[in-house]
């Protein structure tokens, strides 16, 4: 048969109960598992080519377009303007154009970092 406890008991008893489920000695054990499972879950979402691209630096990106747009004119240019000037004038258009691809891109990686900075 169970004892009887006291009411003074009985209020201590519930009073610590409480205290035990407001303290709950598993918070940090379930937090844990909450971070982990997030980390987790976000690395395993696998990246578009789109977001893959958007990381790269604008630099780098402009710097690639540049690239194609100089070849391109350094090719094609020669092809069209049947002249002893077109390969000096198609180098030294696609130098130029290619500089400012770069430049471009330096300056909107600039904006982003005072953006971000802000």
């Amino acid at each position: 048969m169970p004892e009887k406890l006291s009411p003074e008991q009985e209020r201590l008893m519930r009073l610590r109960e409480r205290q035990l489920s407001v303290r709950d000695p598993l918070e940090k054990q379930r937090k844990f598992q909450h971070m982990a499972s997030e980390r987790e879950r976000k690395h395993d979402v696998s990246e578009s080519l789109p977001q893959m691209w958007k990381t790269i630096p604008h630099v780098w990106r402009n710097g690639l377009f540049g690239l194609v747009s100089a070849i391109l004119i350094f090719i094609l240019l020669p092809r069209y303007w049947i002249s002893s000037w077109a390969a000096p004038i198609a180098v030294i258009l696609g130098a130029f154009i290619l500089l400012i691809c770069i430049m471009t891109g330096n300056a909107l990686d600039v904006r982003d970092n005072i953006k971000k900075h802000l």
